[in-house]
Parts: C-alpha cells; structure tokens; sequence
C-alpha cells in the first residue's frame, strides 16, 4: 500500500500536481492533502479525483515538513509499505 501526501500551500498549484503527477500513480494510494486554509472547490475536486482522500487543514509551520511530520503522525505507517511525499 502507498500513502501519498501533498502539501498544497499553493491552492492554485491543484491542478498542475493532479494533472502531472497523481493521474501517473498507477495502483492504489491513500491520498492525504494539508493545506493551510479552507476552500471548498478544491476540497471537492480532490474528493472528486480521489475519493479515498483525507483533508487536513493546519497551520503553515515549518514549510512542507512541518505538515509532513504532521502527515507522519496522524497516520499508522504499519498499513503502508510506501511514502511518497509532493
């Protein structure tokens, strides 16, 4: 199994990372999105694209590894075999 965590501090960036990066995961993952503010349209999308999705909204901390460590915590990684981190 592959966790796979996404930082988007840049909400407009969404797009571009589903578009060029997750569409090429080609088995299963679990997706897990931080983000360090709300918006609904994006949240949508992200459901829409990928229903097996947690959204996190949290403070912008330590740029992409504070949410990262957060990610780490908040999740049990003996379900996964892989991290992959964007």
């Amino acid at each position: 199994k592959i966790a796979v965590h996404l930082h988007l501090y840049y909400l407009d960036m969404w797009e571009n990372i589903k578009n060029s990066y997750l569409v090429n995961l080609d088995s299963d993952y679990f997706l897990y999105v931080t983000m360090n503010e709300d918006n609904e349209e994006i949240k949508k999308d992200i459901l829409s694209f990928h229903p097996n999705s947690k959204i996190v909204k949290i403070e912008n901390l330590g740029f992409d590894i504070g949410p990262f460590i957060y990610f780490l915590h908040d999740i049990n990684l003996d379900e996964y075999e892989y991290l992959l981190k964007i």
